[in-house]
């Protein structure tokens, strides 16, 4: 609009010549005139914008029109249609380039454009850096005081009476009776056993009601360190660590407790034959596989033409030990393998591979470990043994595949003879097939595998060929050993005066045709070969060579029957039937050496540091009596003194296995560390000391019942359950027994394993390997709407130079969401660890026969602690009783005033009908006929003790009920001969089912750890995606799909 002044319309009549301007025929002239400059001053108009032009360069004042100049100049990628008008989406364009590439400009564009909410990701955030996560290692004191006050301490610090050292204390955590603190900006170390206070930053005592904070300070022992040079093999993780003195108080100290918690993996290196067995061939006859060997592969490389001579112990001297070295020459040829009380040698075992040849005829000695043995004197005959045997006679032909052949066909399809009909006879249809077999001399590993816990296991079979077509061994073959033919007859001695021809008498046995004859012999008639003939009474051959039909545990015994009366002295034997006896011990690469230990318990009133022993055996024994057990530390030894003893060790602990109501019949686990050896299944054991008076037998059989697991879990989670098994001789060598390690004791100063606060670093679901798209020049932006209606935008106005884009569409739902709590760190701990030890029933959960199942724990003897302190909602509990069964499950309630917590599910410990019984009026003792299988279905019929199932129905404590509704405690079990005994007697004549509800309670005493708590350290609130009617929605393998 223009102002009146400067308007040319009103100007009009002075600007035209006087003669027009006063001429009345010119007036309509002037009018047009005017009319037509008042038209052009109209807005918009010539005059109008050029009278004003210079107003139109201020983004207030200018017209629409103007707009589109200043877009174009300022704008030029920018769109037409925004959220703002176009005159305020100039006035900011100075504040949009001054901000671009910054996350501010993107925000502001998507707002301007879409009121959209605005993410960036820079994928680099996402890329695997390695070693960037935050690793932090606890330092903690325990402190004697439950005092609560110290929970309020964090941020002040702890100042040592006697060290003078100072710490600032991070955090604080009751535990029972005592109180730990973690502590850090450690100036010195603190003293075992000093009195500490709190102070604030000025190192000022701090109040607390009225009172300085004071406690003592108690001895632990701080982290065991793998020695690394001396790893040792053969271990697993959850074998024991045995530490040894450094209590202040041996008696009433709390001693630390370990295990090994991480070991190495390895492979198979070497096979030694210990034992070359009977009846063995060449691949492909002989089959090897290495049982849990990881891949490993293996094969009989040459075989034995003939085995170490025999032996005679001329004097077995005394004080020696197993695995002394019989020498000769300075070479060790033999071990000894057995001994009597008396350590006098009664059996040796060649070394593996033994050049039979080399060792014929040699008196030799014995070196010892022991600097008293003395007197052992072995000599080797001049003879090798036999190796050697033929199976010969033996059919290839599988008669079960002509079950479908009718009789009558004019032929039966025999591979010897095809044209075989019912008018043949079988021995002349039949195939036979021949193979000359040995013992093993050595084996070759073609593969070692990898990845092997534990040393594998060699199974070999001795295989001929046949029809067998579902065979799995490589081909048609079959094993020789179900034949039960007779290995080679072995001569000892070979007496005199005997003659070729005489004939071998067998007596006894599980089979028979066998047949043998002398086949030579020396000067003065002594036997020098024996071999197996085919009996020459029969019309044709009717068994193999050897026999048939025989077992390693019922073999023939043989003598000679000359024809010289003369003759005597032979001495001769049957070892063994073919495709047996082979034994191997194997020789693995790093397979079990120990790289860490883990700290169960770091135990209470150390004063120096103790010694740590990773040489520790389990020995299941018996003739135990209640009031005189071993104790830790006492020298356990076999033989006659403790000076002559070819066993010695140390013990560690003991601990019941199995009651038997004849207590001297009870079996324990003794537990020894620091032995010499192993020990003899048929010495007794002797507690040192002449007023220990303790000999204990060994129980000399593998108790597979008994046996050890340890779950293990990986950096990934991966699960791997170990197992330990008693031996035959009835113990347990916990690895090589090479394995060093030092306990570290800083005067009660704990430090943790160490652990990652981040999963930065770290292989996972949320670091991902460089690529493309993940990388430190790409970014994602999350906005509602798809990236083709904005790529072109970004490009022009803010998007970085070099940089890549990748948009992501985000969905919007003013649906409520579900916040799911999930645990970022779970940590367990032994009830122990919270309440402290000295408690044998800590936990119960009741039950009757009405109400069979309950899901309330109670807590007998806290000893004052707090449940709400360190069990919630979220926690989970652990129970292993040793009466079963085992409870894990989440908590959903605490209840601090009652002592009480709620499990998410029921505990079943009424048991209705398990067995039947009876039992007399007036007597206290039932006698089980038999189990009903009820019991299955709580452990689908898989018991701990598969010969005595009774012992995982009923247990010392349980009540039972009989017909009449007749209760009873029971008292004893005897699990030997199926009987109950109860605490009174029964009042009438019972014959009827059983049923039983247990007494379940556990401990929490350090050494057992039988109740475990798992809570969780953190709790981040985490959004999930559900529908409309609440339900999760998941990936379709059933994962959470989390927002943010």
């Amino acid at each position: 609009m223009i102002e009146n002044g400067q308007l040319t319309s009103l100007l009009i009549k002075n600007q035209l010549p006087e003669y027009i301007r006063d001429n009345p025929d010119y007036e309509k002239f002037h009018t047009f005139v005017k009319a037509y400059y008042e038209w052009m001053e109209q807005t918009g108009k010539v005059t109008e914008r050029t009278k004003n032009l210079l107003s139109l360069n201020d983004i207030d004042e200018t017209s629409s029109e103007f707009i589109d100049y200043f877009v174009n100049d300022f704008l030029p990628f920018f769109p037409r249609e925004t959220l703002l008008s176009r005159e305020e989406t100039v006035k900011v364009a100075r504040q949009l380039y001054q901000t671009k590439g910054t996350p501010a400009s993107y925000e502001f564009l998507f707002r301007i454009l879409f009121n959209s909410n605005f993410e960036v990701f820079n994928t680099k955030e996402a890329v695997f850096k390695a070693s960037a996560g935050t690793w932090y290692v606890s330092k903690s004191l325990k402190l004697a005081s439950s005092n609560r006050n110290f929970l309020d301490t964090t941020n002040l610090r702890i100042f040592g009476l006697e060290s003078k050292s100072i710490a600032t204390i991070e955090a604080a955590v009751l535990i029972g009776e005592k109180t730990e603190i973690f502590i850090s900006n450690i100036e010195r170390l603190f003293q075992s056993g000093e009195f500490v206070k709190v102070v604030d930053s000025n190192n000022q005592d701090v109040l607390f009601d009225g009172e300085i904070l004071t406690a003592k300070i108690v001895g632990q022992i701080s982290q065991i360190k793998v020695n690394s040079q001396k790893r040792g093999s053969l271990y697993q993780p959850g074998d024991p660590v045995v530490l040894v003195d450094g209590l202040d108080d041996p008696v009433n100290g709390v001693p630390a407790s370990a295990i090994v918690s991480e070991t190495t993996k390895g492979s198979l290196q070497r096979i030694n034959v210990v034992n070359g067995g009977f009846g063995y061939s060449l691949k492909p006859n002989t089959v090897v596989t290495v049982l849990n060997g990881g891949g490993a592969k293996a094969n009989v490389y040459q075989l034995a033409n003939y085995l170490p001579p025999s032996y005679t112990i001329t004097n077995g001297g005394t004080g020696y030990r197993i695995n002394d070295k019989v020498v000769h020459d300075g070479g060790t040829f033999a071990f000894v393998s057995a001994v009597d009380a008396h350590g006098t040698i009664t059996d040796i075992k060649y070394v593996p591979s033994i050049n039979a040849q080399a060792i014929l005829g040699l008196t030799a000695g014995v070196e010892s470990s022991n600097v008293l043995a003395d007197g052992a004197i072995i000599k080797t005959s001049t003879a090798t043994r036999t190796s050697k045997a033929n199976v010969s006679y033996i059919t290839t032909d599988i008669i079960g595949y002509k079950d479908d052949v009718i009789i009558s066909n004019s032929q039966f399809f025999f591979a010897n003879m095809t044209s075989a009909n019912v008018d043949t006879r079988l021995i002349d249809a039949l195939s036979f097939s021949e193979l000359e077999t040995s013992s093993i001399f050595s084996m070759i590993v073609d593969n070692g595998g990898g990845g092997i816990f534990s040393i594998p296991e060699i199974q070999v079979v001795s295989t001929i060929p046949t029809e067998d077509e579902f065979d799995v061994y490589g081909g048609q073959r079959s094993p020789i050993e179900p034949l039960g033919i007779l290995a080679p007859i072995q001569i000892i001695n070979g007496g005199g005066w005997y003659q070729a021809n005489d004939r071998i008498i067998f007596s006894g046995g599980s089979g028979h045709g066998a047949y043998a004859n002398v086949t030579s012999v020396g000067a003065n008639g002594t036997i020098t070969g024996i071999s197996y003939q085919f009996d020459p009474n029969d019309p044709f051959p009717l068994y193999p060579l050897g026999g048939t039909g025989y077992t390693n545990e019922f073999l023939p015994s043989v003598t000679v029957q000359s024809a010289n009366a003369h003759a005597s002295g032979a001495q001769i034997e049957v070892p063994a039937i073919l495709g047996t006896g082979a034994e191997f011990s194997l020789v693995v690469d790093r397979v079990g050496s120990v790289t860490s230990i883990k700290l169960e318990n770091y135990g209470e009133d150390y004063s120096s540091q103790p010694g740590v022993s990773l040489k520790v055996q389990d020995i299941v024994v018996s003739n135990v009596a209640i009031e005189n057990l071993p104790r830790k530390g006492e020298y356990l030894y076999q033989g006659p003194t403790i000076d002559l003893a070819t066993y010695v060790s140390r013990v560690n602990s003991i601990s019941l296995l199995a009651p038997d109501a004849n207590t001297e019949l009870s079996l324990y686990n003794l537990q020894v560390f620091n032995y010499n050896s192993n020990p003899n299944p048929n010495l007794v054991l002797t507690i040192a000391g002449e007023d220990r008076n303790i000999n204990m037998k060994m129980a000399n059989s593998a108790f597979p019942q008994f046996e050890k697991t340890y779950t293990y879990f990986d950096a990934l989670g991966n699960k791997t359950v170990f197992k330990r098994n008693y031996n035959k001789f009835g113990y347990i060598n916990y690895g090589d027994g090479t394995a060093r390690a030092n306990a570290t004791f800083l005067n009660g100063l704990v430090i943790g394993d160490g652990q990652y606060l981040t999963s930065q670093g770290q292989p996972s679901s949320y670091d991902i390997m460089q690529d493309d798209r993940y990388n430190n020049f790409t970014y994602m932006i999350t906005v509602d709407r798809e990236i083709a209606k904005y790529r072109d935008i970004l490009l022009g106005l803010i998007h970085p130079v070099g940089a890549n884009i990748i948009g992501r569409y985000g969905l919007k739902s003013r649906n409520n969401l579900n916040l799911h709590k999930q645990n970022s760190l779970y940590v367990s701990k032994p009830l122990s660890y919270y309440i402290g030890e000295h408690v044998s029933d800590a936990v119960s959960i009741v039950t009757d026969f009405n109400n069979k199942s309950n899901n309330v724990i109670v807590f007998d003897h806290l000893l004052g602690a707090n449940l709400e302190t360190f069990i919630d909602n979220s926690s989970t509990i652990h129970i292993e009783s040793q009466n079963g069964p085992n409870v894990y499950s989440e908590i959903i309630s605490v209840n601090g005033s009652a002592n009480t917590i709620t499990l998410a599910s029921n505990v079943i410990l009424t048991y209705s009908n398990v067995a039947v019984v009876t039992g007399a009026s007036g007597q206290n003792t039932l006698n089980i006929t038999s189990l009903t299988g009820k019991y299955d279905l709580m452990n689908n019929g898989n018991y701990k003790y598969p010969a005595y199932p009774i012992r995982d129905i009923v247990y010392v404590g349980d009540t039972i009920l009989v017909d009449n509704n007749t209760s009873k405690i029971v008292k004893t079990v005897d699990y030997l001969n199926n009987k109950i005994v109860l605490t009174t007697n029964l009042s009438s004549t019972t014959n009827s089912y059983l049923s039983v509800n247990r007494n379940f309670v556990a401990n929490s005493t350090i050494s057992s750890n039988q109740i475990k708590i798992t809570s969780a350290i953190g709790l981040p609130y985490i959004p999930q995606l559900v529908t409309e009617d609440g339900n999760l929605i998941t990936t379709e393998d059933e994962r959470i799909i989390l927002l943010g």
